[in-house]
């Protein structure tokens, strides 16, 4: 797929050092603030259709925008099987502080509404040359690795659909997102939730918690 809007020219970004070193592509256009940074979802990327929209529009209105891809997606290098929810949250954090200037809109949509929430927490630690103006989340999906992963995996395996060894690829793909760095779960090991246990998880919620047992 090509470009809908031919000045949104393709630069990279080097992220990581040694075996986890990887290109990150990058696509901005300059115009005026607040700017908007675009965090895709799980295996989507930045020439995806709500990411080329929301480029048309800041390019209509004269509105600065950055999109990018997380490794191991799209254009960006690296192996996708081994991508966590820290390291994703890295390339944000880089492209955040090498392409952006003045306050910025984070617009996220599924497992990117998770990456803005950790971009919004690690932007207010630091101090750089932009800043956070605003939130907007689209289907957000904190805690995806437990809602949307691992009960699926072990509903699969009670209705003996798979054994244990075709679970074992997913949920080794499961266990680095769901236990990296800044997607540890506060209950100790690191063994994956039995059936009913839920994967609490020290991320900001864009809705109170739901209240278990009675």
């Amino acid at each position: 797929m090509t470009d809908a809007i031919p000045d949104a020219a393709l630069e990279f970004i080097d992220v990581g050092e040694g075996p986890s070193a990887r290109r990150i592509a990058v696509r901005r256009r300059p115009g005026k603030g607040p700017g908007l940074v675009w965090l895709g979802g799980f295996k989507s990327d930045m020439q995806g259709g709500k990411a080329v929209a929301l480029d048309a529009w800041a390019h209509e209105r004269g509105r600065a925008i950055v999109r990018f891809d997380y490794s191991g997606h799209g254009e960006s290098s690296g192996d996708f099987a081994m991508g966590t929810i820290g390291s994703w949250l890295e390339d944000s954090v880089a492209v955040f502080e090498r392409f952006c200037d003045g306050p910025q809109i984070l617009i996220g949509s599924s497992m990117g509404g998770w990456m803005a929430l950790l971009l919004a927490r690690e932007i207010k630690k630091r101090a750089g040359k932009a800043s956070l103006a605003g939130l907007v989340l689209i289907a957000p999906a904190p805690d995806f690795t437990e809602e949307l992963m691992w009960k699926n995996f072990f509903a699969r395996s009670e209705e003996g659909d798979r054994d244990q060894g075709l679970l074992a690829a997913p949920i080794g793909i499961w266990r680095r997102l769901a236990l990296s760095d800044h997607a540890e779960p506060d209950r100790g090991g690191t063994q994956p939730p039995r059936a009913g246990q839920r994967h609490r998880s020290r991320l900001p919620r864009p809705h109170p918690a739901r209240r278990e047992g009675p």
